[in-house]
């Protein structure tokens, strides 16, 4: 649903009719995730302060440069990064394991890699990083089916743009997806 509101945003009368006529289902739906993110943002910071766990609400609460983040501004974050990291990582997991299953000598060579360490509490992101075919794994399932296929998009403005040697007429959308933007060599 996230990728139609998304596209629909290029379009802004679509955009604005869809707000306006969306299925009260939907809508429903919206205000029980806001209510179960608030809900779980609120236990997490009952349980401890925040600065006492090492996850993403310390991060941002202990940044310097925020120079003092208030609850509503840390309870949006919270709501953004849950949104952001819950149907990117489905996608990225579904595809990799969708790519592994049909090639089975990638799957046993993965396997041999990981299972060098004996024991989970291995497991950590410090060895997972070391590992060469398990980080080729992750690339190339980004590289064939990124995890936001979309790409953020700004529409050309009056008179047109020279894209890679191309005139972009006005009014067209135009954005570089997440894999050719991180992975171009000038950048």
């Amino acid at each position: 649903m996230s990728a139609l509101v998304m596209a629909l945003r290029l379009y802004t009368p679509l955009d604005v009719l869809f707000v306006k006529f969306a299925p009260a289902r939907f809508l429903r739906l919206k205000h029980e995730f806001l209510r179960l993110t608030r809900e779980k943002f609120g236990r997490r910071l009952s349980k401890t302060y925040p600065t006492s766990q090492d996850d993403f609400v310390a991060a941002i609460f202990n940044d310097p440069k925020s120079g003092g983040v208030t609850r509503d501004e840390l309870e949006a974050n919270c709501i953004l990064m849950i949104l952001a990291g819950s149907e990117t990582m489905a996608t990225s997991l579904l595809s990799a394991t969708n790519f592994l299953c049909k090639s089975p000598q990638v799957l046993q060579k993965l396997t041999e890699e990981i299972r060098q360490y004996d024991k989970e509490g291995d497991l950590k992101l410090t060895n997972l990083n070391q590992l060469p075919y398990l980080n080729a794994v992750i690339r190339e399932t980004h590289r064939v089916c990124p995890p936001l296929a979309n790409a953020p998009a700004r529409v050309v403005g009056p008179g047109s743009a020279m894209i890679s040697g191309r005139s972009i007429p006005p009014g067209t959308a135009v954005g570089v997806t997440q894999y050719a933007a991180f992975h171009y060599m000038f950048y």
